[in-house]
């Protein structure tokens, strides 16, 4: 739950849910480390991550281009080709799916809607950002919202990959404990979200939100940096494709483009290297 994914949370979906979704994450958080604590007190520290020459590097900067760095270069670049691909999910789902479609069905009975959403995002990668327009629009087509706790919380924070790596790293009975808390807090938050907040109030923000000019200037602001960021990362692969000479270093498994980026910058600050 990143600064992002709030913001973009209160805009699709109201802050009611925004909050109630930070107040999960926190909750479940807590109680998850304080769980696995209680079966395991022998939790490898992490390691070191020798960045002192991309460190020195940003501290030289100014305090708004640090800023600047940070929202634009960090968190927006971190996510966008995910905004691309929610924004394109939840208008299709808009498009093809009428609004209240689901509300008569059994898949907008709470229960039934707790445990799809529980079983589509437990073995799938979805980004926090890119998840909440999709759950938006499955809300407006009569999905309970407090389905849409459940795959905002639980899609994010697993995947078959997460789910290897907390296995080989710490063993079956962290494990049990991570997809424990993920389960049953996810799910029974989910009740508790869906009795206190009617849906009409969530699926009323994501139907009738309009900012005006305002609204106008940071989408076409936003589809310009969306652009800028395409562009760029063509010409690198572009560039990659190239590069024949030298030793190439493949790295696997980084879905998050922000520690690409640190990656890459860590890597630029070493003499010699290039086609970064």
């Amino acid at each position: 739950t990143g600064v992002d994914s709030i913001l973009v949370s209160a805009s699709f979906l109201g802050w009611p849910f925004a909050v109630f979704k930070v107040v999960s994450a926190f909750v479940t958080g807590l109680g998850g480390g304080q769980l696995a604590d209680l079966v395991t007190k022998s939790i490898p520290p992490p390691a070191p991550v020798p960045a002192a020459a991309a460190a020195a590097a940003a501290a030289r900067k100014s305090k708004l281009r640090r800023i600047l760095d940070y929202g634009i270069g960090d968190l927006l670049y971190m996510v966008w080709r995910w905004i691309v691909f929610g924004v394109l999910v939840s208008a299709l789902i808009t498009t093809l799916v009428p609004a209240d479609y689901f509300a008569g069905s059994a898949v907008g009975s709470l229960f039934p809607a707790l445990m799809l959403a529980l079983l589509i995002s437990l073995p799938l990668y979805v980004c926090a950002t890119s998840s909440v327009p999709i759950a938006a629009a499955l809300v407006h087509a009569g999905f309970p919202a407090g389905a849409a706790l459940v795959f905002l919380m639980a899609g994010p924070a697993t995947n078959i990959a997460t789910i290897g790596a907390v296995y080989r790293g710490f063993g079956v009975r962290v494990l049990g404990v991570y997809l424990a808390v993920i389960i049953v807090g996810s799910v029974g938050l989910g009740y508790v979200f869906a009795f206190l907040v009617p849906v009409t109030v969530v699926s009323g923000v994501y139907a009738h939100a309009d900012g005006g000019w305002i609204a106008a200037i940071a989408a076409w602001a936003l589809s310009a940096l969306l652009l800028w960021f395409a562009v760029g990362d063509t010409r690198r692969w572009l560039r990659r494709r190239r590069e024949k000479s030298g030793v190439h270093l493949l790295v696997d498994g980084m879905v998050c483009q922000g520690c690409v980026r640190k990656l890459e910058a860590a890597m630029s600050a070493v003499e010699g290297v290039r086609g970064i």
